[in-house]
């Protein structure tokens, strides 16, 4: 009698270990990454996040290289649910700038959602820089033509107006490959991979802010990269 009560505690206590261990998850302390020093954070979530694989690559070479120069630059990675509700971006007064880099705006705006969404207006509100890189700048817009289809997901941002993209001329995204080095009008050159501009096809030439660089192969003032206002928004890599 005495094992079949052992055997029923045992159970009992198997079973309560079991309801524990799958709550634990919901009982952790998250933390943000960000820190009181951080001045620099970009949002990194690869695969169905939208952030490209190389694209995030490119901007921590950028930013390691940034930071060799000068070593009181600090800069941290940011998931969707850091941008969500770990981190609360008033928290952090000496927080200089935010960066959404390239990869698939579509995924973006579905892994960051309408509560990333809202932080991410509210922190460009507030007047901070924010970067937006070939699909991070299709993200900050209302809406965006690609590939001749108009698409209005809803959790872009709604920062900047329409724009369209891919410039064919320059790399069509569909060809091989869809990619291209160009020539930008400030003398440099830029890799080109399907980001958005205005005035090519079905947007108008006219547009909030101002081009700090235009592709060199159109005679119109295409623009690859605009400032407007504390936004920097880069067509190229």
């Amino acid at each position: 009698m005495k094992g079949k009560y052992f055997l029923i505690l045992g159970v009992f206590v198997l079973v309560m270990l079991s309801v524990f261990v799958a709550a634990v998850p919901s009982w952790k302390i998250v933390s943000c990454p960000i820190d009181s020093d951080t001045d620099i954070v970009f949002y990194g979530e690869n695969g169905f996040g939208g952030v490209g694989d190389l694209s995030e690559s490119w901007l921590v070479h950028f930013l390691d290289w940034w930071v060799e120069q000068d070593s009181s630059i600090s800069y941290v990675e940011l998931s969707a649910d850091d941008v969500q509700s770990n981190c609360n971006f008033e928290d952090f007064p000496d927080l200089k700038v935010y960066v959404q880099p390239g990869g698939n705006a579509y995924y973006q705006q579905n892994k960051l959602g309408s509560e990333g969404k809202a932080a991410l207006i509210d922190y460009v509100n507030s007047g901070k820089g924010y970067v937006g890189i070939c699909a991070g700048f299709y993200y900050t817009a209302s809406d965006y033509f690609w590939q001749d289809e108009v698409y209005d997901h809803a959790d872009l941002l709604g920062l900047y107006p329409t724009v369209e993209g891919s410039v064919r001329e320059i790399a069509d995204y569909e060809g091989n490959p869809e990619y291209a080095v160009t020539s930008l009008s400030n003398g440099f050159n830029a890799l080109y991979y399907g980001g958005p501009t205005r005035g090519y096809e079905y947007t108008s030439s006219e547009f909030p802010g101002e081009s700090l660089a235009d592709f060199a192969s159109f005679g119109n003032g295409l623009p690859a990269v605009i400032k407007d206002g504390n936004m920097l928004l880069n067509s190229v890599h």
